[in-house]
């Protein structure tokens, strides 16, 4: 997963195990998850909506150019690495 080195893709930094639990450190997202914003917007204008959408579209498009496939998009692992909501990167789950 270190390898994966794309913008709209939540940088990995280090695991490890601490009393037998499976700890993963990644890159800080400040702004959340999108569940959490449609959860608390109910909706998304179109603008935003597209916007979101093109950076996961460039996200997916990058991981199925490494033969790799995500397997579990939805709105709790994209999220905002920002609190103006304004980039989006996917967590690795693949």
């Amino acid at each position: 997963m270190q390898s994966f080195k794309h913008r709209n893709i939540i940088r990995f930094i280090n695991s490890y195990v601490h009393e037998g639990q499976f700890y993963s450190v990644m890159e800080c997202a400040l702004g959340g998850e999108l569940s959490n914003l449609l959860n608390k917007k109910k909706y998304l204008s179109e603008f935003q909506a597209r916007k979101i959408f093109k950076q996961l579209h460039e996200a997916v498009k990058y991981i199925h150019s490494k033969d790799v496939v995500h397997r579990d998009i939805k709105p709790n692992n994209i999220l905002f690495l920002d609190e103006q909501l304004e980039n989006v990167v996917v967590k690795k789950y693949f």
